[in-house]
């Protein structure tokens, strides 16, 4: 079995990836392209699915209404993703979501009180918004700057079983997704874990996911 392992320069790294990906002006407009990429990341290689991303932002498609208006350039992009016909019917359904949510602005004056209600807020997304899941709610909100959450990935969970913890990472086809119950659980052990090295959650996270995935430490334009 794999050994993991985290060192000094992961967290370091982890602090730049988090910064780097951090919505640099954090406002409504800018939430829903951030929200875009957190639903192209899910069964996606990071290199891939920023490759997507900006073609998606190349195309004039960042915002509710473009998605609709240049839906045929939205399923040509999407031609080259993992499993194109849920992702474009998930980009859909968040964006005719998005127009009336209110969510998005509880999480805007979240963020001017100061952060306060990143556990709640996330769970409320995760619960209300089409194509999010507590996995991805928690990668919004990183971006948006919290870092009281957690992605639990699929290096998170081998990172747990390497520890001895029962877990699986799912395929779909034999291996099911998180309930809300077992997220909620694992999110507690790590949560312990990450106290005890003196760092948040999201840090913790980036930490193993920068060290692992096809994320390099680089200078790039910023995606937010």
């Amino acid at each position: 079995m794999k050994q993991f392992s985290i060192s000094k320069i992961d967290y370091e790294n982890a602090r730049i990836l988090l910064n780097q990906e951090r919505i640099e002006n954090l406002n409504i407009s800018e939430m829903f392209k951030a929200s875009i990429y957190c639903i192209l990341a899910q069964a996606e290689r990071y290199d891939k699915q920023i490759k997507i991303y900006r073609r998606l932002l190349n195309a004039g498609i960042d915002s509710p209404e473009t998605v609709f208006l240049k839906k045929d350039k939205l399923h040509q992009i999407l031609k080259v993703s993992h499993y194109p016909n849920m992702k474009e019917k998930r980009i859909k359904d968040f964006s005719g979501w998005w127009v009336g949510a209110a969510i998005p602005h509880a999480i805007l004056k979240d963020v001017d009180n100061g952060r306060n209600k990143g556990i709640k807020l996330r769970n409320d997304f995760a619960e209300r918004a089409p194509s999010f899941g507590y996995k991805s709610a928690s990668l919004l909100m990183i971006k948006c700057g919290y870092e009281d959450v957690i992605p639990i990935d699929i290096w998170i969970l081998r990172f747990l079983k390497s520890m001895g913890y029962s877990v699986e990472a799912p395929d779909y086809l034999t291996v099911g997704g998180l309930t809300k119950k077992k997220y909620f659980k694992l999110e507690k052990i790590l949560r312990g874990l990450a106290e005890d090295k003196e760092v948040s959650l999201a840090l913790f996270q980036g930490a193993l996911w920068g060290k692992h995935s096809t994320w390099k430490v680089r200078k790039e334009r910023r995606l937010f």
